[in-house]
């Protein structure tokens, strides 16, 4: 229940690509503590707050891809979240393996060859 509201609050109008997101400010938002949260989110997601909310914001990098195949990797890196491009780099290399630059590459030869 306590990760479900979480979830909504979070992508309701796309909550977790504010930086300046936290633990607190989302524990408050669902009426609950940190610690309560981070155990919620744990539990239903097997990560942690910080890499649950990642992975949220780089699952929207991807689709942004999708959508606007011209949107600038600084622009993704900002619109998702991350405040600037190191920082989105290197989540999305974790991630994923690759960089966003590859990616994008490789999303646009699968969409032109279809």
């Amino acid at each position: 229940l306590l990760f479900r509201r979480a979830s909504d609050c979070l992508l309701a109008d796309r909550f977790f690509t504010k930086p300046d997101l936290n633990r607190r400010k989302l524990a408050d938002l669902v009426g609950s503590n940190e610690t309560y949260l981070a155990d919620a989110i744990r539990e239903a997601t097997g990560e942690t707050f910080s890499s649950y909310i990642s992975t949220l914001r780089l699952q929207y990098a991807l689709e942004l891809f999708e959508t606007q195949p011209d949107i600038s990797l600084d622009s993704v890196a900002i619109d998702t979240g991350y405040g600037s491009y190191s920082p989105f780099y290197r989540a999305f290399i974790k991630k994923y393996g690759i960089t966003p630059s590859e990616y994008r590459k490789l999303s646009l030869s699968k969409s032109t060859s279809q």
